[in-house]
Parts: structure tokens; C-alpha cells; sequence
């Protein structure tokens, strides 16, 4: 029986209309199920130089954020150091620009976090530095308000830091941190209790109590600084244990920043213990001056819970004890006091004598990471990417 043009028509329609819905159909599920993915800018303004940050991340259907892709790039100076912020600045956002990809820029958030440099050089300053960053970054094309350029809190380097390293390695928030900055050290660990801790925070989906402390003025920098002021004061810039033996240092000390030479004798265990006594140990919550082996002897008086379990030394930590003593990222104190030792002695040892003494009184002493209970680790990088607060104060961030 032959068909007509009409049941022709119609069966075609039918099928036509079948296979455009399953078409339709497919595309739909597969755009759904692809990741939706979003860009984030971070730059640290910190008190040795300045890296522009950025991160991809996968939007998972519960609106957390995963980690997909992080970009690190060193742009240069410090804010208080640049000698021209303006060129500063063009660089920092031409390497943020040449990250993330144009169809992006316009929604992406850019921050930008000043660390303990900036918390040191007074509020005038400071904010006239932050005010000539915020008018760049609004002319910027990225998504930018005033309030993403900020001083970062010490605490909140020391929690971002952890989040960033328990993020990378995937880690339960089970590994503590302990970052050596130009202007302040951060030690950050998970604890048992609440009553301990500073902050609860969030990793893997679970809510963990964290201890964080920040001590300002016990960064690399300025506590080199602090013990040439007082070298000075008593009179030993020309028999400097600090130093190694032999050299000679000019340095600018005193009311006025007079440059003065200082001259190396070189004396690890003498320099231990100059560092000891220029360390602020108090009684918790007093100004009572204690003795650092002393149980209830804090730094800055600053009480804090014992440190156990796994650690991440970074930053100058392992730019000292890794990078310049050439030690292993495993190092333990003792091996690192006798490091030390041979770094005084010798006038053109690549590691400072005094660097090595610092990050040896610090750790025992200072932080009390010297323990049968303490798994130290010097690292740079997890799988490739700088360790930092970038990551997880990008994550708190555009998680809000």
C-alpha cells in the first residue's frame, strides 16, 4: 500500500523532531556537566617583594571551590622599598592579565594583601601607600573594591598558610605550619580542644580547631636589624659572633640609622646566646622576664598549647636551612647547630652564620618545635606550587 506525501511528511517530522530532542537533550547534559570554573588574584605586598597570585578553581555543586590550576610570579621590590611603585604595579597586573584569560578578566576578583612590612612603617605611611595600589587595581579591569587591598593580620597569614598547605596536600588540616617572613613569623597547628584554640576553620568538609600566633619583629629581617641595634648599644659591633670570622659588615644602626661596620669573630655558640637574650621570653600574660627552657616561658608571653605532630617549615625557614646551608628538608636542630658551627667559622660559607643561629634559637626556643612529638619539615613547594597564605585566603575569599 503506497504512503502518501502527507504520512511522508509527518513520519519524518516525527523522527526529525525525536532526534532533535535527544540532540537537545545531550548538549544539555553535557554543558551541565562540565565544571564551571572561575578565576581568582591575589598579590602579597610583602616586606622583601611582591608576587602577583592567581588561581583557577572548579565550582563544585555544593559552591565549594577546588583547586584546579595556581600560578606564583616574584614581580619584584616591597611596596616600602619600590623606587618607582608605578612601574610596580603595570608589572603586576600585565603578569596577572597574561594568567588568567580575557573572556575571564572582567569577573575575575583581584586582593591585594600587605603583610608585616607594611604593619611596621606606621598608619600615615601606609596608607598612602594602599591608596596609590587601590587606584591602580580599580582602572585594572578586574573585579576590584576598595576594601581588597588591605593589611593582612598576622593571625590571618598564619591561618591562610595552613589552609593552603592541608588544600595542597590534601592533608584533613592534620599538618601545622611555621612561616619565616621578612617582618614576622606565623605558627599555626590544629588542636583538640576549643578552649586552645583562635580560630575554628574549615578542611576536607570538617570544622577544626586551630591555634595561630603571630610575633611581629621576629621575621629574618627585622630581627637582624634588632640584633645589630643591640650589638651597638653594648658596644661589640667589632667582635660580632654573629658574623662569620673575619668579615666585615656595614650596618645602619642607632637613633639616626648611622652606618657603622661591624667585624666578624665568629662564635656560633656565643651568637646562640646573644640570640637568646635579645629574644622577648615572659611568663603568660606578665611582663615577667623567664628563661626559654622553662616550661611556662613563652615567647612575647604569648601562651600556646604544645606543638605535635607533622610541621611545614617555609619561606626563610627553608631559604636558610635547604637553600643556603644545603641541609635536608628533614634536618633536625641538632644537625642544624652544627651547620652552624662550621658556617661561623669560615669567612665565604654561602649560609649566614647568624641566619642559622636565628632559625636554630627560634625553632627550639621561640617555638618550641624541638620534640619527640614534632615532625619538621623544610619545604617550598607542594607539587610544584609556591607554599603561602595565597591559596587559602583566595579560597576564603571568593567563597564568601
Amino acid at each position: 500500500m503506497k504512503t502518501t506525501f502527507v504520512e511522508r511528511e509527518r513520519f519524518w517530522c516525527f523522527w526529525l523532531s525525536v532526534v532533535g530532542s535527544l540532540l537537545i537533550a545531550y548538549f544539555v547534559a553535557w554543558f551541565s556537566a562540565r565544571p564551571v570554573v572561575i578565576y581568582g588574584v591575589i598579590v602579597d605586598a610583602g616586606s622583601t617583594g611582591t608576587r602577583v597570585n592567581v588561581g583557577k578553581f572548579e565550582v563544585k555543586r555544593d559552591g565549594q571551590l577546588k583547586l584546579k590550576k595556581f600560578r606564583f610570579v616574584e614581580v619584584g621590590e616591597g611596596l616600602t622599598t619600590a623606587t618607582d611603585l608605578d612601574s610596580l604595579l603595570n608589572e603586576l597586573l600585565g603578569v596577572a592579565k597574561e594568567e588568567v584569560p580575557n573572556e575571564f578578566i572582567e569577573s575575575t576578583q583581584i586582593y591585594m594583601g600587605a603583610t608585616a612590612g607594611l604593619r611596621l612603617v606606621g598608619e600615615e605611611r601606609s596608607n598612602a601607600l594602599l591608596d596609590r595600589c587601590r587606584a591602580a587595581l580599580r582602572k585594572s579591569g578586574f573585579t576590584f573594591e576598595d576594601h581588597f587591598v588591605f593589611i593582612m593580620e598576622g593571625e590571618d597569614e598564619g591561618v591562610f598558610a595552613w589552609a593552603t598547605v592541608n588544600e595542597l596536600l590534601l592533608a584533613n588540616g592534620n599538618v601545622g605550619t611555621v612561616d619565616l617572613g621578612g617582618g614576622s613569623v606565623q605558627v599555626t597547628f590544629a588542636v583538640n580542644d576549643h578552649k586552645s584554640a583562635t580560630r575554628v576553620l574549615r578542611a576536607s568538609g570538617k570544622r577544626i580547631p586551630v591555634a595561630s600566633h603571630s610575633h611581629l619583629g621576629y621575621g629574618m629581617k627585622e630581627f637582624r636589624q634588632e640584633l645589630h641595634h643591640k650589638l651597638y648599644e653594648s658596644g661589640d659591633l667589632d667582635s660580632n659572633p654573629c658574623l662569620e670570622r673575619g668579615n666585615a659588615q656595614i650596618v645602619r644602626v642607632g637613633a639616626n640609622l648611622e652606618s657603622h661596620e661591624t667585624i666578624g669573630n665568629g662564635d656560633f655558640e656565643a651568637c646562640v646566646e646573644l640570640m637568646i637574650s635579645a629574644f622577648d621570653f615572659r611568663l603568660p600574660g606578665s611582663d615577667e622576664v623567664c628563661k626559654p627552657e622553662e616550661n611556662r616561658c613563652f615567647l612575647q608571653g604569648v601562651d600556646k598549647p604544645a606543638p605535635t605532630g607533622k610541621f611545614i617549615a617555609f619561606a626563610y625557614f627553608y631559604d636558610t636551612i635547604v637553600g643556603k646551608a644545603g641541609l635536608s628538608s628533614t634536618a633536625s636542630l641538632s644537625e642544624i647547630y652544627e651547620r652552624g658551627i662550621l658556617a661561623c667559622s669560615a669567612m665565604d660559607d654561602p649560609c649566614p652564620c647568624g641566619d642559622l643561629a636565628y632559625v636554630y634559637v627560634l625553632l627550639k626556643y621561640g617555638l618550641k618545635l624541638e620534640s619527640d612529638e614534632v615532625e619538621l619539615h623544610f619545604q617550598q613547594h607542594i607539587d610544584g606550587k609556591m607554599i603561602g597564605w595565597a591559596v587559602g585566603a583566595l579560597l576564603n575569599y571568593l567563597q564568601r
